[in-house]
């Protein structure tokens, strides 16, 4: 009976994450990489840019330079987002309770540490290979 309080608490501790996270995603992350790329696209004379035209539009060294910083916010995101999710499925393996706060100070702390230490694969990783592997897991950042 214990494991089962444990299990929903966990449950509801993990969905108030995900809410939370989903509308930090959509209210604050998203606007300001838009808002990057817009300006971008307007400081080079472009109103808008199609998928025909990325490649020639984004191959330059300032260009380059915006889509790595990108790349490297969502890589960040996405990867603090799977943090979060892999300490909540295991605090409820264990049988331990835990609260959002907490999971989101250890999950800041275990990125902190992984993106000093490898930065590049995870962003080769989880934009570059993660994306096709619908079936596996679903980003806050995708589908929004």
């Amino acid at each position: 009976m214990h494991c089962l309080k444990v299990f929903w608490s966990n449950l509801l501790e993990a969905f108030k994450f995900e809410i939370l996270f989903k509308i930090i995603c959509l209210i604050i992350i998203l606007p300001i990489i838009k808002f990057i790329i817009d300006k971008y696209l307007w400081i080079n004379g472009y109103n808008i840019s199609f998928n025909s035209d990325i490649i020639s539009r984004f191959f330059t060294w300032p260009s380059l330079i915006i889509l790595v910083i990108i790349i490297m916010v969502f890589t960040i995101c996405i990867f603090f987002e799977i943090s979060v999710n892999i300490i909540i499925g295991i605090a409820t393996y264990n049988n331990n309770r835990i609260k959002v706060f907490t999971v989101v100070c250890i999950a800041v702390d275990i990125t902190k540490k992984i993106i000093r230490k490898n930065i590049i694969g995870i962003a080769a990783f989880y934009v570059g290979v993660l994306p096709f592997l619908h079936f596996v897991y679903i980003n806050s950042l995708e589908r929004v």
